[in-house]
C-alpha cells in the first residue's frame, strides 16, 4: 500500500543508512505491539503525508484491531523557522483524525505547549466514529488547545497565547477542509461550539498583536499613537489585530458580509459551519465591538473607534464589575484624540504603506 501510495521505500536493511539523515523536519515510528524488529524505514517528502495518514486510516477500518495492536512514536527534528502553529498544521494535523493505538508518544520539543498531551489522548482515545473520529472528543481536543492559548493570555504570555490561538484554528479549518460531511452532520451544539472557539481565537490573536506592541491601552501610551510613526512590522501586526477583531465581531454578530467572516478565507463557502447571533451575549458582542475600537485607535482613526465603542457602550450598559465603565472612559479619550482634519481612513493606508513588503507570520 505505500509503495502504490508513491511513497519512497527502504528495506529494512538501509536502515542504518537512512537512520544517519538529519536534515528531515519529523520521525514517524510505527511498531507492531511485542515486537523489536525494524522491517522498513520509508522517507518522504511531507506532502505525502496525508497519504501515510491515509494508509493508517484504511488499515484501522479494514481490520478492527489494527490499531490497538500498534504504537506510535512522533518527533518533530526541525522547524526550519517555521511559527510553530503552521509546523504543527502541516506535520502533525492529519493524525488528529486517528485513534485507537495501543500507545502514542509525541515528543514535546519544537511543539507549543500542550498540543502534544492532547495529540496523544485523542490518538490513543477508542472512540471512533465510522468516518474515522469523534467529532465529539475532537472538539474538546480543540478546546484544550484554546485553554492553554486563554491561560497565557491571562498571565499575559502574547508570544504564547497568539500561535496558540493559531494552533486551533488550523486544526478546525483543517477538520472541515478533510471531513466536512461528518462535521456538518453534528448538531446545533456543536456548531455553536465551533463558532465559539473560532470567536475566543480571532479576538485572542487580535489581543495579543495589540498587547506586544502595547497598543491595547493606547491612552496610556506617550507620544499619542496619532504622532508616534509606526514600525514596518509594528503596522503589520497592528493592521493584521484590526483585521481578527473584525472577524472576531463579524462572528458574534453573524454579519452577513463575506468580507470579515474568517472562514471565507479558507474554506469554500459550502463547507464554512452554519453560525447564528444568539450563539453569542450581548457582553461579547460588546467585547468586539470594545478590541476593534482599541485597534482603529491604536490606527490613529480615532473616528472609526469612537463608533466601534459607542455601540460597545450600548451593549454593555448593564454588565457588572465595571466594564461599562472602562468602555465609556476610553471613549471619552478616544473623542478628544479626532481630528476633524483628517479623512477617515488615513491611518489604515499609512499603515499599510509602512508595511508593504513585511513578511507575514502567524
Amino acid at each position: 500500500m505505500l509503495s502504490d501510495s508513491g511513497v519512497l521505500f527502504s528495506a529494512a536493511a538501509g536502515a542504518d543508512v537512512l537512520g544517519r539523515v538529519e536534515g528531515h523536519a519529523m520521525d514517524i515510528v510505527l511498531v507492531e505491539k511485542g515486537s523489536d524488529q525494524t522491517r522498513a524505514v520509508v522517507m518522504f517528502p511531507a506532502q505525502y503525508l496525508p497519504r501515510l495518514v491515509n494508509f493508517m486510516d484504511q488499515a484501522s477500518k479494514a481490520t478492527k484491531t489494527w490499531a490497538g495492536n500498534h504504537r506510535l512514536r512522533l518527533s518533530v527534528k526541525k522547524t526550519y523557522a517555521f511559527p510553530l502553529s503552521r509546523l504543527q498544521g502541516d506535520l502533525l494535523e492529519p493524525f488528529r483524525f486517528l485513534a485507537g493505538f495501543d500507545s502514542v508518544v509525541v515528543e514535546r520539543e519544537n511543539l507549543l505547549p500542550g498540543f502534544a498531551e492532547g495529540l496523544e489522548k485523542g490518538l490513543t482515545s477508542s472512540s471512533r466514529d465510522d468516518d474515522g473520529f469523534n467529532a465529539a472528543s475532537w472538539l474538546d481536543t480543540v478546546g484544550s488547545i484554546v485553554e492553554h492559548a486563554d491561560a497565557a493570555k491571562r498571565r499575559k504570555e502574547w508570544d504564547i497565547s497568539r500561535p496558540q490561538y493559531e494552533s486551533a484554528i488550523i486544526a478546525v479549518t483543517y477538520a472541515y477542509l478533510t471531513h466536512p460531511e461528518h462535521l456538518h452532520s453534528q448538531d446545533e451544539a456543536f456548531a455553536r461550539g465551533v463558532q465559539r472557539l473560532r470567536w475566543r481565537c480571532e479576538l485572542g490573536v487580535g489581543i495579543a498583536l495589540l498587547s506586544q506592541h502595547g497598543y491595547h491601552e493606547p491612552y496610556n501610551r506617550s507620544p499619542s499613537p496619532s504622532s508616534e510613526p509606526f514600525a514596518p512590522v509594528v503596522a503589520r501586526d497592528l493592521l493584521n489585530a484590526e483585521s481578527r477583531l473584525s472577524s472576531a465581531l463579524s462572528l458574534s454578530t453573524n454579519s452577513p458580509s463575506p468580507t470579515a467572516n474568517p472562514w471565507i478565507a479558507s474554506l469554500p463557502v459550502d463547507l464554512v459551519p452554519p453560525n447564528h447571533e444568539s450563539w453569542f451575549t450581548d457582553s461579547e458582542r460588546g467585547e468586539s465591538w470594545y478590541e476593534l475600537g482599541l485597534a482603529h485607535a491604536a490606527l490613529s482613526e480615532f473616528l472609526f473607534a469612537a463608533g466601534d465603542l459607542e455601540r460597545a457602550i450600548r451593549l454593555v450598559v448593564h454588565d457588572s464589575g465595571g466594564a461599562a465603565e472602562k468602555v465609556e472612559n476610553v471613549f471619552e479619550w478616544v473623542r478628544e484624540q479626532i481630528d476633524w482634519e483628517k479623512r477617515p481612513g488615513d491611518g489604515l493606508r499609512a499603515a499599510g504603506r509602512m508595511a508593504k513588503g513585511v513578511v507575514q507570520t502567524m
